[in-house]
């Protein structure tokens, strides 16, 4: 018997984001992934507690660094469904909290954004292979 894959998606904003990821839970269930939604403020006791294969982490920035940094190192797969890029019209505040740190980019698995503004960003602005990006 093979063993199931382990999802562990973070949800950071209960009224903005629970409905989207609950559908992607709910995809993914279908396709047989153990699947887990785990509240943003748990996140670093949950996600080592149940020790998944990925985390669909909700956006990479400067104060959540170390805790990919971590789960990389221990062999987690992280990939990143963004909630928030897609609301930002200019995106000189959101360059300044985002994380540019080319271990995490380079080692991120995918990279799941809203629109063609992100897109492009993401791929032209830091650099991130185009086969690793979603829109």
């Amino acid at each position: 018997m093979s063993k199931k894959s382990r999802v562990v998606i973070i949800n950071d904003h209960p009224i903005r984001d629970l409905g989207g990821n609950t559908l992607v839970a709910k995809e993914l269930a279908r396709q047989g992934v153990e699947v887990f939604i785990v509240p943003m403020a748990f996140q670093a006791r949950e996600v080592f507690a149940l020790a998944p294969d990925m985390v669909l982490i909700n956006y990479i920035r400067n104060n959540n660094k170390n805790f990919i940094k971590k789960m990389i190192k221990v062999g987690i797969k992280v990939s990143l469904l963004d909630t928030e890029g897609g609301f930002f019209g200019d995106l000189t505040k959101y360059k300044l909290v985002l994380c540019k740190d080319r271990d995490i980019l380079d080692n991120i698995e995918k990279i799941y954004v809203w629109g063609n503004k992100m897109f492009k960003y993401w791929q032209e602005g830091l650099g991130v292979a185009r086969d690793k990006l979603f829109l």
